[in-house]
């Protein structure tokens, strides 16, 4: 008598122990169990940063396309402050900013051209007065 009440127990303590476990798993639906990638932010800084480089070089003039030095397509491209932006086409504060800077045949001289960005909008907020 005493080994079936043990053994009830044992029974009953795994059952518990099953149902508990059992129901951890079942609080959410199994699409959401699974867990989902995250996007890369290299990968989305990179997109971004291709798409504004070509709007900016888009935007330059032929004689200024004649003076940058290397690839337009390896500009480089900052997170930059809104404060940071010397001449401002706009007086809405973006969310962020990106600078894209050219470097020139004139660096020395004018300074390279930088161009401020609004990368939600895709829009040219700013540029770099060159001397």
């Amino acid at each position: 008598m005493q080994d079936t009440i043990k053994r009830l127990r044992h029974v009953a303590f795994l059952i518990l122990i099953i149902v508990s476990l059992a129901g951890c798993s079942w609080n959410k639906p199994s699409n959401e169990r699974v867990a989902k990638p995250t996007p890369d932010a290299d990968a989305v800084f990179f997109e971004t940063a291709s798409s504004l480089r070509e709007i900016a070089w888009n935007q330059l003039s032929e004689q200024s396309k004649k003076t940058v030095v290397g690839d337009w397509k390896e500009a480089k491209v900052t997170n930059v402050r809104w404060d940071d932006v010397p001449i401002k086409e706009t007086e809405s504060i973006p969310e962020s900013v990106y600078k894209i800077t050219f470097n020139t045949k004139q660096d020395e001289l004018l300074g390279p051209i930088g161009i401020y960005f609004d990368p939600a909008a895709k829009t040219i907020i700013g540029h770099d007065a060159r001397k």
